[in-house]
């Protein structure tokens, strides 16, 4: 039997950037007409062709929220395995960072209406779901978890 194309299962990988004040942990909403529109998530992003995960979490911190952070700065503290209806599946990976340079300001305001550092036992809702699921396994010091996407990010 001949396989054509390449058999295996390819997973696009996302990174979100845990910026922790104390017990306070930044977070963007994003914008009304996005998917997932005028839910709460951690920053972050897609990792880009040849990029690290660490490289893509300090990029999309730049980008997204203008602040520096050092990889070296960066600790891994969750990955998720989001299943999506239709076969499909991604890969999320929070990584945790207390030390950075500038201050947190909305630096995509097309894709992000609101900012902001919450509790971490009062978080803003609602939040994209799976990123909800990841933040409460990271909160229980859960490196892993697997979650079922129904709709609405």
């Amino acid at each position: 039997m001949e396989v054509v194309g390449d058999p295996r299962h390819l997973v696009p990988v996302r990174a979100h950037l845990l910026l922790r004040a104390g017990d306070r942990l930044l977070l963007t909403r994003r914008a009304p007409d996005l998917p997932g529109g005028g839910r709460w998530q951690p920053p972050g992003g897609h990792l880009e062709p040849g990029e690290s995960v660490l490289d893509c979490a300090v990029r999309e911190a730049r980008e997204e929220v203008g602040v520096d952070v050092a990889g070296c700065d960066l600790r891994f503290v969750h990955a998720r395995h989001v299943l999506v209806p239709g076969g499909d599946s991604r890969m999320v990976l929070l990584f945790e960072t207390t030390r950075w340079r500038g201050e947190p300001a909305n630096r995509e305001p097309l894709r992000c209406d609101a900012i902001g550092f919450f509790r971490l036992g009062a978080l803003p809702q609602p939040l994209v779901g799976h990123l909800a699921q990841a933040i409460a396994g990271y909160l229980r010091g859960e490196p892993f978890g697997v979650s079922r996407r129904v709709g609405g990010g």
